[in-house]
């Protein structure tokens, strides 16, 4: 394999838990662009927005596409809103073959609901449901848009998405 596989698809659907459990599986190193972001910030993802806001961090997630743009065989994980900029869709598609991990907004919100991580976008939400719903809305399009092809996650275990991207990618 000489491109990368990159993960995207909205905030808690696996993209982190199903990444690593896919390097281990093809023998790939494992890279979190949000993590990447938040060594380089020296902050964590919920600080960077409430310091420098959203347009600061999407900013920084194309930093990072640039970093990566020379990477070869890598898992790489993506966060959730990095396909609304367009560059950061053409960067993807540069970058690797990309899979989107596709999820409904119950799932999105049991999984959240199960998470201990603090989603910025969701924050003083009283019904995150709907604010889930929106955005996944706004977003599917991009989604669909820069994925090679899709994954449904809802109600699968991590085997059987890795299995299922595997079978996919036709290696």
């Amino acid at each position: 394999m000489k491109k990368n596989i990159v993960l995207i698809g909205f905030m808690a659907t696996g993209k982190t838990a199903i990444g690593k459990l896919l390097s281990k599986s093809l023998n790939l190193d494992f890279i979190d662009t949000d993590i990447m972001i938040e060594e380089i910030e020296k902050k964590t993802i919920k600080e960077i927005f409430d310091s420098n806001g959203e347009l600061y961090f999407r900013k920084k997630e194309s930093e990072v596409l640039d970093k990566l743009q020379d990477s070869k065989n890598k898992i790489i994980s993506t966060g959730g809103g990095i396909v609304v900029s367009e560059y950061n869709r053409r960067k993807l598609r540069d970058i690797g073959k990309v899979v989107y991990l596709e999820s409904s907004p119950k799932w999105v919100l049991i999984n959240l609901q199960r998470s201990k991580t603090v989603r910025p976008l969701l924050k003083n939400e009283e019904k995150p449901i709907d604010k889930i719903k929106k955005l996944l809305n706004e977003r599917k399009k991009y989604y669909d848009d820069v994925a090679d092809f899709k994954v449904e996650v809802d109600e699968k275990t991590l085997d059987e998405i890795v299995n299922n991207i595997i079978y996919n990618l036709d290696l």
